[in-house]
């Protein structure tokens, strides 16, 4: 389901399902329908759980707080 959203973006779910559908049968693999779904909804909330999240890595460049932060100790040496 991952790279079927990767390769087809949002939207488009019959042609999502399909893909995987398909991607199933030639890895011999049985297709369940429900196995599908739940993989769809996981995706989904996991999706939604990471938008909960304002990340940003602390590499240290053009951070206000870095900036004023080594302001401050440099003013106290």
């Amino acid at each position: 389901m991952f790279a079927a959203e990767q390769i087809y973006g949002a939207g488009k779910g019959a042609t999502k399902y399909q893909y995987v559908e398909e991607e199933l049968k030639s890895r011999g693999l049985e297709i369940d329908a429900a196995a599908i779904e739940a993989a769809v909804r996981e995706m989904n909330l996991l999706d939604s759980w990471e938008a909960g999240f304002d990340y940003e890595p602390d590499d240290g460049i053009n951070d206000e707080y870095n900036d004023s932060e080594v302001a401050e100790h440099a003013e106290a040496e």
